[in-house]
């Protein structure tokens, strides 16, 4: 949730601050601030006192492949299911930690018409 929060403000903006991704999650800054601490040991960010948050290689990977799950569940509960752009949002954001690379190479296939 925060590494995928990070990298869409990066990508859409240029920067991430723990203001940012407090109101795009919807959560107060102290939560932010210890989730940041929190990746920062894990080496997924990096945050300068004060400043913006980045990625580091290994949490941009990782932003990027939750970020790649959550733009397929949506498309499919768009597509296949007829849900309007928020109900679909609101649920690929559940499903995104949890669905497997199967079902994740099924709906890349039932999106593309490929039927192997």
């Amino acid at each position: 949730m925060y590494l995928e929060t990070i990298f869409v403000l990066q990508k859409d903006h240029g920067h991430a601050h723990v203001a940012d991704i407090a109101e795009q999650l919807g959560v107060t800054m102290p939560s932010v601030s210890k989730a940041m601490q929190r990746l920062k040991t894990q080496g997924l960010v990096h945050q300068a006192s004060y400043g913006s948050v980045t990625l580091t290689t290994e949490g941009e990977a990782i932003a990027q492949a939750v970020y790649y799950k959550h733009q397929t569940i949506t498309s499919f509960l768009q597509q296949a299911l007829a849900l309007s752009p928020e109900e679909a949002t609101k649920n690929a954001c559940r499903m995104e930690h949890i669905i497997t690379d199967a079902m994740l190479q099924a709906i890349e296939h039932y999106l593309t018409g490929d039927d192997q």
